[in-house]
């Protein structure tokens, strides 16, 4: 007898362990990951109103209905969308968002979130800038730098008359004003960034080069969306502002900017999105779908991606882990950074593995130099440098590269079926750590991806990719056991891969016996006739490429064989410490009495020793582990289960890390000769800002000591207090040499832990060098010259206005209604005025007159 089964790889999923699909069960208002009570309403939503809302809807056709609906209630409706099917809006209150879910087509009410924001030597380190390490063998020696290809860096805003970024800007607008004539959202609107997150994102995506600092495709446009006013989070809900991005994106797609422009080629998001099934995610896929390639920060949680709720990986974007890179260009020292938030990403039941494997790749994101931004732009042009770390500034890199990808080849992008980009990224990453998963992938780690951003490989790859199918490959086809008797259980197995991660089916062939199963796994019954039976197996992708082996099984007389069971697997203790240990064991039962064979495996620590009981060790991060025991009788059967262990550090606490660290003025020179610098760093701490106990700077080049506290209290130069944002304004000594002086900077938490970080100040006055205090030079004289200028500019146009004020207060408008058939005008003569005729005009109470009075 033959039979055949066709199945996809989702299957697989069955056997990675790790991979859990949300148990979340459907309700009235469908499967939400933020709506676990199924009420239709966000788990998050908490306190008194005003609440800030995105309203999914059934359909477009129900969209105004909605907005009718939200009005009547007194509510405020922000925006409709047309990439997601969704109204955005404020409601009074709880009760109101209650009323609204009875509301034709409303499906579910998501809560809407605020922001999370997640170049020297990085750029060379991805082999995409020429470095003595790597050159000729990088993207830039091919000559692909980004030409034609535009970046939407959707952020805080950029500051793109910074050198680094000066002739970038193609088009921009800000999500965070109203639309208005002086604000418009036709492009030409060119936003600022008031907290440097943005300005450093967008120069290492396509810095210009200056000086041998460059981004990754320094030659590529800036679209600059902002979407978020300050990095002070508590403030704004951001959904709306995002959404309203995205929905620019898909508008602008190809939209003639001239210049050579065309279109939104990337977009590179180092921001928090909210939950994988929320509004936001889903634009983001559709966008994918269209045509336009995302690349999305992974995050800062110091986890796994369970762990983590700020964000999400939706199926179509590419997500960037980080990477340090010990500050050298040479990759053999780099390692993954603990903080970088670890896959795979919780499987959403698609039926595509694939895409459950994340982060994507990764690239360099500690301590990296980037631009710094102006916090007067109109007054002083961004200038200097800055650092920082965070993924945040992984993604730049990856979406960099993808741009000097798409010059490469504009046959690349994406599409509702197939991601060209991201495959060849995954072709091309260079690999790190073991294979968490070989079963379908020889590289892929869940810490870094498919590893380190390679540019060089993927530009060549890139310039040469014609989209031609790659066969799958079987890797073995197993029975277990190979020898058996009559009426037993026979375990198949069929281990394949996909070189372009398309989705598989499988069919078997059986020469007699019963089998199932929904494969790459399938369970046989021997039948009664002793004998030698084949079976073929055959893998297909969906252009019919496919790959076959088989394998085979001795049948002997004797009794059925029953599959063992097992009846418990515990561990001593479920929560441990880094590099902890713990005793697990296993229980299992035989009813044919057979010896049992224990097969153990984690994804984050290691398993020592064998048998009922073994010894786990916590791996060196924070995280929740999966560890799996299969218990099997070698006669083919067999029973498995896995267990749960959450790693916390030994205090329980996340170190913090430097977000953005910065000095202002970073040069002084001939044009800049004051004597007083401002040096600032926004910190992060997983467990909150409250944990950090203080931040101090080491000033002993400067002459200072080495812990001048920094402090994030409000008072000048500090601007908001609790906002992570500490501040330390320093007088320079009387005299300087010309020269670099590195200030570091220490960041403790309350646990000990700390973070470092470092800038520079440049003094460049006269070849005699010096910085001299208490005298005033002629760049002093010019710069309060242009300072007088300006106040007296708007104390010019404050007299105006207020005059213009005054003038309007003194005129009236007098208008007379007169009923009459045959009046057409009136005289009128004011007090100490010539009389006056003025004309009827058309009114529903008779003929109208009406006269403005200067009096």
């Amino acid at each position: 007898m033959k039979g055949k089964i066709a199945i996809l790889l989702a299957a697989a999923m069955l056997i990675i362990t790790g991979l859990k699909v949300d148990g979340a069960e459907e309700g009235t208002h469908g499967v939400y990951s933020f709506d676990r009570d199924h009420d239709g309403i966000d788990d998050g939503f908490s306190g008194e109103g005003p609440f800030h809302v995105i309203i999914h809807a059934s359909s477009s056709g129900d969209v105004p209905g909605i907005v009718r609906r939200i009005t009547e209630t007194g509510g405020e409706v922000q925006d409709t969308f047309t990439i997601v099917t969704a109204v955005t809006a404020v409601l009074p209150d709880m009760e109101d968002m209650k009323k609204l879910l009875d509301c034709k087509g409303v499906l579910v009410i998501e809560r809407q979130i605020p922001p999370v924001p997640m170049m020297d030597t990085s750029v060379p380190a991805v082999k995409a800038a020429p470095s003595a390490e790597y050159s000729p063998k990088t993207a830039h020696d091919l000559g692909f730098t980004g030409k034609g290809v535009t970046i939407a860096i959707i952020d805080t805003g950029v500051d793109n008359e910074h050198p680094l970024l000066d002739g970038s800007f193609v088009a921009g607008a800000d999500f965070t004003l109203p639309a208005t004539p002086l604000t418009p959202r036709d492009g030409t609107f060119d936003p600022d960034d008031r907290s440097g997150h943005g300005t450093g994102v967008a120069s290492i995506a396509l810095g210009r080069d200056i000086n041998g600092t460059v981004g990754t495709a320094p030659d590529a446009g800036l679209i600059d969306l902002k979407v978020v006013n300050s990095l002070n989070l508590d403030l704004n809900p951001f959904s709306n502002e995002l959404l309203s991005a995205l929905q620019w994106v898909s508008d602008h797609r190809d939209h003639d900017w001239g210049s050579g422009f065309n279109g939104i080629d990337v977009v590179s998001i180092s921001l928090g999105i909210g939950p994988g099934d929320g509004a936001v995610a889903r634009a983001l896929d559709n966008l994918v779908g269209e045509g336009i390639p995302v690349v999305l920060a992974a995050g800062n949680s110091g986890g796994s991606y369970e762990d983590q709720t700020a964000t999400s990986w939706p199926d179509r974007v590419i997500v960037a882990g980080g990477i340090d890179h010990k500050g050298t260009i040479d990759r053999s020292d780099d390692e993954p950074w603990p903080l970088s938030t670890t896959g795979p990403r919780t499987d959403d039941g698609d039926g595509d593995v694939y895409d459950e494997l994340r982060p994507d790749v990764s690239a360099p994101c500690v301590s990296l130099h980037f631009a710094l931004y102006s916090r007067t732009s109109g007054l002083q042009p961004a200038s200097g440098m800055a650092q920082g770390s965070g993924t945040s500034f992984a993604a730049p890199h990856v979406s960099g590269t993808i741009a000097c990808m798409l010059e490469a080849n504009r046959n690349l992008r994406p599409n509702n079926r197939s991601n060209p980009l991201k495959t060849i990224l995954h072709l091309t990453a260079e690999g790190m750590g073991d294979p968490s998963y070989p079963e379908i992938s020889d590289t892929y780690n869940f810490q870094v991806g498919w590893g380190m951003l390679d540019a060089f490989s993927a530009v060549s790859e890139a310039r040469s990719y014609s989209g031609s199918n790659h066969r799958p490959q079987i890797r073995s086809f197993t029975a277990q056991p190979e020898r058996t008797t009559t009426g037993s259980i026979v375990t198949l197995k069929v281990t394949a891969i996909d070189p372009d991660e398309d989705p598989l089916s499988y069919e078997l062939e059986v020469e007699s016996g019963i089998y199932n199963g929904s494969g790459p796994t399938w369970q046989w019954t021997a039948p009664a006739e002793p004998g030698n039976y084949s079976f073929l197996v055959t893998v297909t992708d969906p252009s019919g490429s496919s790959d076959q082996q088989r394998t085979k099984v001795e049948v002997t007389e004797g009794a059925p064989n029953r599959p063992p069971l097992i009846t418990s697997f515990d561990s001593e203790k479920s929560r441990l410490e880094i590099g902890e240990s713990t005793r697990l064991t296993v229980v299992a039962v035989d009813q044919d009495g057979d010896e049992l064979d224990y097969d153990y495996r984690a994804i984050l620590g290691s398993i020592s020793g064998s048998g009922e009981e073994v010894t786990y060790k916590a791996p060196d991060r924070e995280g929740v582990d999966t560890v799996s025991v299969t218990v099997s009788d070698g006669k083919g059967g067999s029973d498995t289960r896995d267990l749960r262990i959450t790693i916390v550090s030994d205090t329980g606490n996340s170190p913090p890390f430097i977000l953005l660290l910065s000095i202002d003025p970073d040069v002084i020179d001939r044009n800049n000769t004051g004597t007083e610098i401002v040096l600032r760093c926004r910190v992060e701490d997983m467990d909150g800002l409250d944990d950090i106990e203080n931040v101090v700077a080491d000033l002993s080049t400067l002459g200072g000591s080495t812990g001048e506290e920094m402090k994030d209290d409000g008072i000048s130069p500090d601007n908001v207090s609790g906002d992570g944002i500490y501040t330390l304004s320093v007088n320079l000594p009387g005299s300087l040499e010309n020269g670099i002086y590195r200030i570091k900077v220490l960041v403790y938490d309350r646990a000990g832990a700390s973070a470092e970080g470092s800038v520079d100040l440049k003094i460049d006055i006269s070849p005699s060098g010096g910085v001299t205090t208490g005298t005033s030079s002629g760049g002093d004289v010019v710069r309060i010259l242009v300072i007088l200028a300006i106040i007296l500019i708007f104390v010019i146009l404050g007299s105006i206005f207020l005059v213009g004020m005054a003038r309007r207060r003194r005129r009236k408008k007098l208008q007379i209604y007169a009923k009459h058939p045959t009046l057409s005008q009136v005289r009128y003569r004011p007090t100490a005025a010539p009389q006056q005729t003025i004309q009827a005009g058309p009114s529903s109470e008779g003929p109208k007159f009406s006269i403005v009075s200067g009096r």
